[in-house]
C-alpha cells in the first residue's frame, strides 16, 4: 500500500471537523458551540491562541466573545471595525494571513506586542451577511498559516455559521411562541410562566404579594369592524405602549389575544400600589388614539387580583382576576374592580362558561335543532328553523339563553354563527337530496354582530357555494335590533343579501321600535310576529287587534306573516282566520335533532300536538327555541 505522507494530518482536520458538526446536530447551546470550535480549531492548527469576533448591532464596532489562550484575557474587549485584523477581514469579507503581526502596520490598537507572530482570521456569516470573524494567532514567527490552514479555519468557520443561523432561527421560534406577534409584548404563555415563577419565589425577608391586573379594551371590536384589522392592529401597538409607560422596571404587560391585556406588579407593598397602577393605566388611555385620519377614544374594564408566593397558583390568580374583570365589566362607571373572596359563585360560573364556549366549537360540542315551519291552510311543513344547542361534556345541555348572550358579549358569536349557517345549508342540501319534491326552506338567524362583519355577503356566498344549496332555499332572519344599530348600512347589506336570491326575515316584530319604515324600504319577504302577541289570542285578549293589524298591513306590502310559539289549537285557528302564512311552535313539534325530523319531512304534513304545551325557554339569535 502506497504512503499518503498528508493522512495523518488530514485526518485529525476529518476528526476535529466530524466531532464540532456532531456537537452542532446534538444542539448543543450556540455558545459553548463558538467555544468548541474555537479550541478545536487552534489544537487541529498547532496555536494556543485563538479569537472570535463579533459585530455589535450598531455595526460600528467588534467585540471579543470567545477566546483561547491570550485571548481569555481580551473577552469584552471592542474595537472598531475600520482597524486590525478582525476589522479588515470583516470589512473584505474575505480570508487574510500576516505573517508577522508586530511588524503589521495595521495592527489593532491595545493588541499586546511580542505575543503573536503569524495571525489568521476568515469572514463568519449568518443569514448571508459577515457578522463577525474567527481567528488564529501563532506563539512565534517560525509558525505561519498557508492556503492548507486557511481552509481548515474556514471549515470551521462554516460550522460556526451554522452555529449562529441556528441560533437566530431558535430565537426567532422562541420568540413567536412567547411573545404577541403584532405587539411584540408576551403572550398568555410566557405571561403565565413569569406568574408561576413569581408565585413560586420568595424574597428573603419580605411578604409582598403581586398583583395580576387583566384589562380589557371596551370599543375595540367596533374600531376592528368597522376600520378594519390593520388600524386594530396599530391600536393594540399604541395600547401596548401606554401601558408600559405605566409600569415599574421589573413589571411585565402581554397581550392575551383579541381585545385583551394583562399586566403583573411583581412584588409591591400593598393594595394601593394595585389601585395607583389602574388609575394611571386608565388616565394613559383616557387620551384619544389617532386612527383612521380621526380621534378615537377607548374606555378599559380592569379586574384585579392579588396573590403571595406559596399561597396560591397561577391557575387561581388568573381565575380571581376574571372574575374582577366581569364584575367590573357589568359596572356601569366602575372602571376596576380589585377580586374579594365573597365575589359570587354566579360571577365564576360565568367566568367558567366563557372559557368552555371558547372551545366548544373545537371539541365539536355545538348541535343544530330543527324546528318545522308550517304553512297554516294546509298543515304542510314547509321549512325549518335552526336552533343551535351547546351539548357540555360535564353540564349537559345548555340552553342558548345561558350562553347566546355570552357569546355575543365576547364576539364568539361570529364563529359560532358561521358555522349554524355552513351546518344548517349543508343539512338542508342534504335533505332537498333525499326528499327532491319537498318545498323546504331553511331558515337562520343573524346576530348584530354577524351582520356588522363587512364579509357578511361574501360569507354567505361562499357556503352557498360550498354547500350546493340553491339560494332561494334559504332564509335569514334578522332582528329590528340589527336595523337600529347598523342605520342605513343595514339596508344597504339587506340589499346585498337579497340580490344573492336568500330570502329576508324580520323577526320578533313587535318586540322592539317597530318602525313602519323597515317594512317600506327594506326589501324583507316575511315578518315573525313575536309569541308575545300570539299568546292569549284565543281568549279575551288585546293582542288579538295588534296582530290583525300586523297580517294586513304586511300582506298589503306583500310581505308574508310567520306567527311564533303556536300552542293551542285555538290560536291556531284565529291565526287561520287571519288570514296568517306559516306558523310555527309546540302545537306542531318542539326543536329536534335532524334525524328526528327527517321522518317529519318524509311524511310532508306537520303532526298535530294534544292539547297545549308548555311554552320553551326563550332564545336570541343564533339560537331561538
Amino acid at each position: 500500500r502506497s504512503e499518503d505522507p498528508d493522512a495523518a494530518r488530514r485526518d485529525p482536520y476529518l476528526s476535529a471537523l466530524d466531532e464540532t458538526a456532531i456537537a452542532l446536530m446534538n444542539r448543543h447551546e450556540p455558545q459553548e458551540l463558538l467555544d468548541t470550535i474555537i479550541i478545536r480549531a487552534a489544537a487541529l492548527l498547532g496555536t494556543s491562541h485563538g479569537f472570535i469576533y463579533l459585530v455589535e448591532a450598531d455595526a460600528k464596532s467588534l467585540v471579543c466573545r470567545h477566546g483561547t489562550g491570550v485571548f481569555t484575557d481580551y473577552l469584552g474587549y471592542r474595537m472598531p471595525v475600520d482597524s486590525g485584523m478582525a476589522g479588515l477581514v470583516f470589512r473584505e469579507g474575505r480570508p487574510i494571513a500576516v505573517p508577522d503581526y508586530d511588524a503589521w502596520s495595521d495592527r489593532g490598537p491595545g493588541m499586546p506586542t511580542e505575543v503573536f507572530g503569524a495571525v489568521v482570521g476568515v469572514p463568519l456569516t449568518s443569514g448571508g451577511r459577515v457578522v463577525g470573524v474567527i481567528g488564529l494567532a501563532s506563539g512565534s514567527h517560525e509558525r505561519t498559516f498557508g492556503p492548507r490552514e486557511i481552509a481548515a479555519l474556514s471549515r470551521f468557520a462554516q460550522l460556526a455559521s451554522i452555529a449562529l443561523d441556528n441560533a437566530h432561527l431558535f430565537e426567532a421560534a422562541q420568540r413567536g411562541a412567547l411573545y404577541d406577534p403584532i405587539t411584540g409584548l408576551p403572550n398568555r404563555d410566557l405571561l403565565t410562566d413569569r406568574v408561576a415563577h413569581s408565585l413560586a419565589w420568595t424574597r428573603e425577608g419580605e411578604d409582598q404579594p403581586i398583583a395580576l391586573i387583566l384589562l380589557d379594551l371596551d370599543r375595540f371590536k367596533v374600531i376592528n369592524e368597522s376600520l378594519g384589522h390593520a388600524v386594530g392592529d396599530s391600536l393594540l401597538v399604541a395600547v401596548g405602549e401606554r401601558l408600559q409607560r405605566c409600569l415599574r422596571p421589573g413589571d411585565t404587560v402581554a397581550r392575551f389575544g383579541g381585545d385583551e391585556f394583562a399586566i403583573i406588579l411583581d412584588g409591591i407593598p400593598g393594595v394601593e400600589e394595585a389601585h395607583r397602577t389602574a388609575d394611571r393605566i386608565l388616565a394613559e388611555l383616557r387620551a384619544p388614539f389617532e386612527l383612521g385620519n380621526r380621534d378615537w377614544y377607548v374606555n378599559a374594564s380592569l379586574g384585579i387580583a392579588l396573590a403571595w408566593p406559596g399561597l396560591a397558583t397561577p391557575g387561581d390568580v388568573f381565575r380571581e382576576a376574571e372574575v374582577a374583570l366581569v364584575r367590573a365589566k357589568s359596572s356601569p362607571g366602575q372602571r376596576y374592580v380589585l377580586f374579594e373572596p365573597q365575589m359570587s359563585a354566579a360571577t365564576l360560573e360565568r367566568v367558567e362558561l366563557e372559557n368552555d364556549l371558547q372551545r366548544a366549537l373545537d371539541r365539536d360540542e355545538l348541535r343544530l335543532h330543527y324546528q318545522p315551519l308550517v304553512d297554516l291552510a294546509s298543515d304542510r311543513i314547509v321549512g325549518v328553523e335552526a336552533l343551535v344547542r351547546w351539548e357540555h361534556p360535564t353540564r349537559g345541555l345548555i340552553p342558548p339563553l345561558s350562553f347566546i348572550p355570552v357569546a355575543e358579549e365576547t364576539g364568539l358569536i361570529v364563529p359560532i354563527g358561521r358555522w349554524v349557517l355552513e351546518t344548517a345549508c349543508r343539512q338542508a342540501r342534504r335533505w332537498l337530496e333525499e326528499l327532491p319534491d319537498s318545498p323546504l326552506v331553511m331558515s337562520v338567524n343573524l346576530s348584530v354582530r354577524q351582520f356588522a362583519q363587512p364579509s357578511l355577503v361574501d360569507d354567505i356566498r361562499a357556503v352557498l357555494e360550498e354547500t350546493g344549496l340553491p339560494a332561494g332555499r334559504l332564509e335569514l332572519e334578522i332582528t329590528e335590533s340589527v336595523l337600529l344599530d347598523e342605520g342605513e348600512a343595514s339596508a344597504t347589506a339587506c340589499r346585498a343579501i337579497r340580490a344573492l336570491g336568500v330570502g329576508l326575515v324580520l323577526d320578533d316584530f313587535g318586540t322592539g321600535y317597530s318602525s313602519l319604515s323597515y317594512l317600506r324600504r327594506l326589501p324583507l319577504d316575511t315578518i315573525k310576529i313575536d309569541r308575545s302577541f300570539v299568546d292569549g289570542i284565543d281568549g279575551d285578549n288585546s293582542n288579538l287587534p295588534i296582530v290583525e293589524a300586523v297580517i294586513a298591513l304586511a300582506h298589503a306590502l306583500g310581505i308574508e306573516v310567520v306567527a311564533e310559539g303556536i300552542e293551542t289549537v285555538g290560536q291556531l285557528d284565529r291565526l287561520r282566520e287571519l288570514v296568517c302564512d306559516r306558523g310555527q311552535g309546540y302545537y306542531y313539534a318542539r326543536p329536534q335533532p335532524p334525524e328526528a325530523l327527517r321522518k317529519l319531512l318524509a311524511g310532508g304534513i306537520a303532526p298535530r300536538a294534544q292539547g297545549p304545551k308548555r311554552r320553551p325557554h326563550r332564545a336570541i339569535a343564533p339560537g331561538r327555541s
